[in-house]
Formats: C-alpha cells, structure tokens, sequence
C-alpha cells in the first residue's frame, strides 16, 4: 500500500494494518476468486485491496482526485482488476461541490471542488459472484442506497454500511427490502443477528445469501 503523507489513515495503517479491524476482516474471510466489490468512498483503496487479494474485482468509486490517483496506484500494483471512477454516488446525477478533507470529504452546497455525482443504478453494473457492498460517504449513504434501489434489489449485496445516529433510515430502507443486519466478531469468526445497534458500520445480508455467507465464514 502507498501511504501519502497527506493521509489520515497513513498511521493508522502503519501501526495496525487497519482503520476498521471488524469490517476489514469480515470482507477478508467472506471475499473469495470472481466476487465483485461495490466501494464507494474508496479514499486510498484499502477494502478493494483486501478483497482484491482474493482475487474480487473492484469497482471503486472516489471523487476526491487526490484519492482516487492512490486508489488506482495501489489496486494496480496488487494486480487487482479494477475500474476507479472519480465520482461521488448518491440519489440523482448531475454535479455537485466537495469539500477538500481526507477521510472527512463530503459532498455539499459549501464544498470548493466541482465533482459528476450519479446514481449507481444508473451505471449499470454487471457484478459476478457474490456482490459485497461497501459504503463510506460521510452523511450521503442513505442517498447511496436510494440510488442503488435496482441493484440491491437484482442482486443482493452483502451491504456495509457507515451509519449515523444509530442508522434508523438506512436500516429501514434495507429491511424494507428484505435486509437482516448482523454484528461480526472478527476474532472467532462468528456472524450472529444484531441484538443492540452498533456504532460504526453496519452489516445487513439479505436471505438468500445467508447460506453461502455463513459458509464461507465457516470454511
């Protein structure tokens, strides 16, 4: 991995190898060879690096350019087949204003970056295998869900999910179609049904994928 200096999850990465040990393991031991990773919010591109070791294809989606130029570096020099797109996904398509942070970069009206933003399902992507869904969009991950309506619902990701405020409509929406949400101990390996809402990303598998899940977990 490239770790510039300019990055927030450079020290992070250095001392531990991980910024989200739960979430990063959970996609190490579920990702296997033709699965196809949905990253949005890719930043230096640490999950398709994860799942790309596995042999997953990556479709990354980063708005910030200074990102998603690491992204593309890192991906590329793991052998990693990959599309990096620079743009940022929510509920409609146009343009729209990005803020100039790191980790913390988030489209809105006082942002001093022009950015294309879309919709997923307006991308029309063909995912393989077991599709696995990342999203880390900082206050926009409802919207990313809003406007990946017809993928989740043709083809079941396994969803991750950044969650404010406890997630109440974004845990709606995905139980509106379906979803379970699941607490993961990385330690044991061990994927139970959420009993107390958890801070940080949250973990929702429709049904029929549950089997496969729970299997490869348990390889």
């Amino acid at each position: 991995m490239l770790l510039p200096p300019w990055s927030n999850h450079a020290g992070c990465l250095l001392a531990t190898g991980y910024t989200e040990v739960r979430d990063q393991q959970f996609v190490a031991a579920l990702a296997d060879a033709g699965d196809y990773l949905v990253d949005v919010g890719a930043n230096l591109g640490l999950y398709g690096v994860t799942a790309g070791y596995h042999g997953v294809r990556v479709a990354a989606f980063e708005p910030n350019s200074r990102a998603a130029s690491i992204a593309e570096l890192n991906l590329a020099r793991n052998g990693i087949t990959e599309e990096v797109h620079r743009l940022a996904l929510a509920d409609w398509d146009g343009t729209t204003q990005l803020t100039d942070e790191d980790v913390t970069a988030h489209i809105g009206p006082a942002g001093p970056l022009t950015v294309e933003v879309a919709r997923l399902d307006s991308l029309m992507l063909v995912p393989t295998g077991l599709p696995i869904m990342k999203i880390d969009a900082e206050g926009q991950d409802l919207n990313v869900l809003r406007g990946a309506a017809r993928f989740l619902g043709e083809h079941r990701p396994v969803v991750l999910a950044e969650i404010w405020d406890g997630g109440r409509e974004i845990r709606d929406l995905l139980a509106g179609m379906g979803y379970t949400t699941f607490s993961y101990d990385w330690r044991t390996r061990r994927l139970e049904t959420e009993s107390a809402q958890q801070a940080g990303n949250l973990l929702a598998i429709h049904p029929s994928r549950l089997d496969e899940v729970f299997a490869r977990l348990n390889a």
